[in-house]
């Protein structure tokens, strides 16, 4: 994985404050997609989660509030600190993963693939460590993101290698053992619909990550897949 990354680079997107929190709450906008807190809630209470590329652990954290009594776990390259401490993290390469194979009832790598050079090697290990009959979810930039010339332009990150299709992590997926369950186009419409109401809050707060986000949502730049280890795979 690149040394590029840093702690400054998942604090840049971070931009708190109380009523993008509050809205946040309030609309669940931060459940998309669906499909992904279905498997999540799906989960036998002794399970293990872990989220690979899992940044300053807001999606743990958000997980742990919904359901304390699972085994959480993050990795992440840098060891910037976490939104919750109670979160357990490890610092590691995502291509070099420290637990034995079979190890986690759901894997989740968000924004992880499309920064690597070799994805076979990145899903080679994600397939590794899920359990037999457990779950991977994988979100990432597709080639939509490439077209637009809006500042969510897939070339404006440059750690970012190349964008997938959907096909492509259907096809990556199926070539390590994984069954497809359902993929789609990230898209939240609570945001579609009223997030351009809060422009004017996020021009006051000088806001760029969601307005860019908001980009990204309306336009559909995001993919996401969620598959199923085959109980026959060694």
């Amino acid at each position: 994985m690149s040394k590029s990354y840093s702690n400054a680079y998942y604090t840049f997107n971070q931009y708190r404050y109380w009523l993008k929190d509050f809205l946040s709450n309030q609309f669940q906008t931060w459940r998309t997609p669906a499909r992904l807190f279905d498997a999540f809630h799906s989960l036998e209470k002794d399970s293990k989660v872990l989220d690979v590329g899992c940044g300053k652990g807001e999606l743990l954290a958000r997980m742990h509030n919904l359901r304390p009594e699972l085994e959480l776990t993050g990795v992440d390259i840098t060891d910037a600190p976490l939104v919750d401490s109670e979160i357990k993290r490890i610092t590691a390469n995502a291509l070099a993963l420290p637990f034995p194979d079979n190890s986690f009832n759901l894997v989740v790598c968000r924004h992880v693939i499309e920064h690597i050079p070799d994805s076979s090697k990145l899903f080679s290990e994600l397939a590794r460590v899920v359990k037999k009959g457990g779950k991977l979810y994988i979100e990432c930039p597709d080639v939509r993101s490439t077209r637009t010339r809006l500042a969510t332009n897939f070339y404006d990150d440059p750690t970012h290698v190349r964008p997938y299709t959907q096909t492509a992590l259907k096809r990556l997926a199926d070539e390590y053992g994984i069954q497809t369950i359902c993929s789609g186009r990230w898209r939240n419409m609570a945001i579609c619909l009223l997030g351009i109401f809060y422009f004017p809050v996020a021009l006051l707060y000088r806001d760029h990550d969601y307005i860019e986000g908001f980009w990204r949502n309306l336009l559909g730049t995001w993919i996401w897949y969620i598959g199923e280890k085959r109980i026959s795979e060694c």
